[in-house]
């Protein structure tokens, strides 16, 4: 599934930066199991942006809301927009 950027403004990225991205969701995940979140291919052959922990894992155990790590590895700084699709 897609997971799209939960911020009221644009944020931006500046070259070289990781910014926690909030989704605007939680989730119980059933023990003996995880989620896994990956980075978009798009983002990141386009623009550089990626997760600095590809795969990210959130355990079972896990409580909160969800929130994705980007990093931009890119040569310009990059604009997440609200609602923007980051993972």
């Amino acid at each position: 599934m897609d997971l799209h950027a939960a911020v009221e403004s644009p944020v931006i990225l500046a070259q070289g930066e990781i910014v926690p991205v909030p989704l605007g969701f939680a989730m119980a995940i059933p023990e003996g199991y995880e989620a896994q979140i990956r980075p978009r291919s798009g983002l990141a052959s386009r623009h550089g942006v990626t997760l600095p922990n590809a795969p990210g894992t959130i355990d079972c155990d896990y409580r909160g809301e969800v929130i994705v790590p980007l990093v931009n590895l890119g040569r310009n700084d990059f604009t997440i927009d609200p609602g923007m699709r980051i993972a």
